[in-house]
């Protein structure tokens, strides 16, 4: 858990008796590939830390998958409005490959949030860096057409383009994948076959 006690503390200065405090909302979990963390339709009470892997968000418009977000390792993943509100999920949380995470127990950690303040911080901040991820998602299609979408992906955040495969990232930044392929051939020089 030390990658998780890095990330705290990245958030807020996190003290041993708080990190003892937090230990009992913990539990360390592993799902396969396409096993779904939060389905849609349920109550998310769970905040998920990312040890190894990445997750996608996703719901289904006309029978056809969108991904909204995705989440890689050191980052928290929830549906912020449901934890909040305890209102059903409007997105599915699923794994893209095999993907370990240390779930955040959202009764448990709100119990030790209440007599440890550092812990009612900790839950805040990782709510909010998460809605700002989601901002800059969002941003993106406000700001940048869908070339410059790519090139902001390419230069902020190369790891996707390397291993989310074509389909999800076609979805994940709104566009045909046809059109994913040409952009990708255009600012490589490689030839992606379709």
């Amino acid at each position: 858990m030390q990658k998780l006690f890095t990330y705290i503390n990245s958030l807020v200065e996190f003290s041993n008796e708080s990190w003892e405090a937090l230990k009992p909302a913990l539990t360390k979990k592993t799902y396969a590939k396409g096993e779904v963390l939060l389905a849609e339709g349920e109550v998310c009470n769970s905040l998920f830390f990312i040890e190894e892997g990445f997750v996608r968000n996703f719901h289904e418009v006309d029978g056809k998958e969108i991904n909204i977000a995705l989440h890689f390792e050191d980052e928290v993943v929830t549906n912020i409005h449901s934890f909040s509100t305890g209102e059903l999920s409007a997105y599915t949380i699923e794994a893209c490959e095999p993907v370990t995470v240390i779930e955040f127990d959202k009764e448990k950690l709100r119990e030790a949030g209440a007599s440890v303040n550092q812990i009612a911080i900790l839950e805040k901040n990782c709510l909010y860096f998460t809605a700002a991820r989601f901002e800059e998602h969002t941003d993106m299609f406000k700001l940048y057409t869908p070339t410059e979408r790519y090139e902001y992906i390419a230069k902020n955040k190369p790891y996707i383009l390397q291993r989310v495969p074509p389909h999800l990232l076609a979805s994940y930044l709104q566009i045909e994948r046809e059109r994913l392929l040409r952009i990708r051939k255009r600012k490589s020089g490689i030839d992606y076959t379709l």
